[in-house]
């Protein structure tokens, strides 16, 4: 499976944001899998949930670049993953800036 059948952006989710995670699967019984753990998503064969941003974090390394999504067949018992990107920055460091000076030249 290629990861560009799946995609992640940052969507606001009432007062917090959200991870959207959208994919496509073969059969609307196909099982999503995000980091380990099954999820329950929309849709039938072309999908999509929002994770909000805490889950995202408890089920992630600090750092992490990408999520794994698996893909579990009921029927035949196999499954597929790939590694999908995450928006840039989404889980690094938060540096406290007092202010920040720009200058033009």
């Amino acid at each position: 499976m290629a990861a560009d059948k799946h995609k992640t952006r940052l969507v606001d989710c009432g007062i917090d944001s959200c991870l959207q995670v959208t994919g496509y699967r073969s059969a609307p019984d196909t099982r999503v899998v995000i980091n380990g753990r099954r999820v329950d998503v929309e849709g039938e064969t072309s999908w999509k949930l929002r994770l909000p941003l805490d889950t995202l974090r408890a089920w992630a390394k600090p750092n992490d670049r990408s999520i794994e999504i698996v893909l579990e067949d009921p029927v035949t018992n196999r499954s597929k993953s790939a590694e999908v990107a995450l928006p840039i920055g989404l889980l690094g460091d938060q540096t406290m800036l007092d202010s920040i000076v720009v200058t033009a030249r």
